[in-house]
């Protein structure tokens, strides 16, 4: 539709529109500017530092901040305009104006780790990756990989957590060849000496080698850092395609000694399972399978039961449940006792961890009703005894009314008794008059 307006007004008639816009509003001026002029460097650099000076200006005192130290500021247009340079072709223009920005940025930095000076900074580095994607000329590649090295070596925001040599050194890379090496070789020798970082670098490295050597050094190098769990994933992606078990099994055996799993099930033990599985280790399966339940996964109970007969699953089950009722690990005891139905278990759970009742009643009823109604009473009491603010008030009373729900009847008695138990405690009395019970 615009197009066909376009079309139909008189050219003229349509330059005077756009020239009487232009002149009320500078950035349209600059978007045709931007647009249809082919760029002097120089000037359009300094064209945009002055609007990233205009738009940075409040690095210079904490009155432009809040009481966090948050800034209020857009780069949108900025970026607008560098990528408008890039899709033109002018790739070294590009890069130029997201880098003043992005010096600019890092002088700004202060306590800024987490919040939008950071952001902004991270923003610029993915624009250099996708300018960096676009570079074609020689010359512009070898702009890209030199400002690069320069700016890995910038100490500002250092202390506020500017740390990008690594995103900065991974775009260099795409440039990387025997001719540039020793530039980017003496700047990763500085980091790979640091050791909560030397993984980083490392796997820079190894795109390096990889983009300038054969396999034999590819390997050799894997070989001699596979200490790091990047690259012993690398490894073993590599040798596990060309079909290398025995070799794959170890690295999972040392990964599982070496690296601490803090959180959640460690990837090396399922890559270790489904070695087994693709050498049919049944002894290993089990081995493995077992750790791998007990470490929380229910998605391999079945898995693991299947691994033997019935007589031997009999004699290893009431072992297995006392294991893992020790710490009912992602509620794993628990989901078990569901699974094959051994609801007595269950309220014995369930007595024993009060709390437990809200998550596994629909279990324990009918057949249990009355002593899912007294595990109820119970845990309501207890939790009132500890409430002593509003919010645990409410608690106690969320607790009431899925008593209700879960057995069926009134729930008016206990709601009243605790009225009269704590008439001195008027929030609590307040949140529990305001129950909405039902009549069943």
């Amino acid at each position: 539709m615009m197009r066909k307006l376009l079309e139909a007004i008189d050219k003229n008639d349509l330059i005077d529109f756009i020239l009487d816009y232009a002149n009320k509003n500078s950035g349209f001026q600059n978007s045709i500017n931007v647009h249809f002029t082919k760029p002097d460097f120089d000037k359009e650099l300094e064209k945009i530092r002055f609007k990233i000076e205009d738009t940075l200006d409040f690095e210079s005192g904490y009155h432009y901040r809040d009481s966090w130290g948050n800034v209020d500021f857009c780069t949108g247009d900025i970026i607008e305009e560098v990528y408008t340079r890039m899709q033109q072709g002018n790739i070294k223009l590009a890069f130029a104006e997201i880098e003043l920005l992005y010096r600019k940025l890092l002088v700004s930095f202060e306590y800024q780790g987490e919040c939008e000076i950071s952001d902004a900074a991270g923003n610029c580095l993915d624009v250099m990756m996708e300018i960096a994607d676009n570079a074609k000329l020689t010359s512009d590649k070898e702009y890209i990989f030199n400002q690069c090295l320069k700016l890995s070596q910038l100490d500002d925001g250092k202390n506020y957590g500017a740390d990008y040599e690594d995103k900065l050194l991974s775009i260099a890379v795409k440039f990387v060849s025997l001719d540039n090496y020793a530039k980017i070789d003496i700047i990763l020798k500085q980091f790979e000496t640091c050791d909560h970082r030397a993984e980083e670098f490392k796997l820079i490295r190894l795109e390096i080698i990889r983009k300038i050597y054969d396999d034999n050094v590819v390997d050799d190098f894997i070989a001699e850092n596979i200490q790091f769990q990047k690259i012993r994933e690398i490894a073993y992606e590599r040798e596990i395609s060309q079909g290398n078990y025995t070799f794959c099994e170890q690295l999972c055996i040392d990964a599982l000694s070496l690296y601490e799993q803090r959180y959640g099930i460690s990837p090396w033990l399922y890559r270790l399972f489904s070695i087994y599985e693709m050498t049919d280790d049944i002894k290993g399966l089990k081995k493995t399978g077992r750790e791998i339940l007990i470490c929380g996964d229910f998605n391999y109970y079945a898995i693991y039961k299947a691994l033997y007969n019935k007589d031997e699953w009999k004699n290893l089950f009431v072992t297995l449940l006392d294991k893992l009722e020790e710490d009912n690990k992602s509620g794993i005891y628990t989901q078990i006792l569901i699974e094959e139905n051994l609801i007595s278990k269950l309220l014995d759970y369930c007595k024993k961890y009060p709390s437990s009742i809200t998550s596994y009643y629909p279990h324990l009823i009918p057949e249990y009703q009355y002593d899912v109604g007294l595990l109820f009473m119970s845990y309501i009491k207890s939790r009132a005894e500890l409430a002593n603010k509003r919010s645990s008030y409410k608690h106690v009373c969320d607790i009431i009314l899925l008593y209700e729900k879960a057995c069926g009847i009134e729930a008016y008695g206990i709601r009243n008794e605790l009225m009269l138990s704590y008439s001195n405690k008027p929030a609590f009395v307040d949140e529990l008059r305001k129950l909405n019970l039902k009549s069943i």
